[in-house]
């Protein structure tokens, strides 16, 4: 995503920030009323994200 967020002209301080968002993201599942302890999520973007949004529509708009 990084490769096409750099074709499409977006500055470089951008990128920083949004792999900043990505990177060493810790989580945790709520099931029923427990919570799990935290673990990493290495890949993707988070469900719901506005960034995940984002994403689609530049790498749709490359790939189009």
């Amino acid at each position: 995503m990084i490769k096409i967020l750099q074709l499409q002209r977006i500055s470089n301080r951008l990128i920083r920030l949004i792999r900043m968002t990505l990177e060493d993201c810790h989580v945790k599942v709520a099931i029923e009323k427990n919570m799990t302890e935290n673990f990493n999520v290495n890949v993707g973007v988070r469900h719901g994200d506005t960034l995940s949004v984002i994403s689609f529509n530049l790498v749709l708009d490359y790939i189009i």
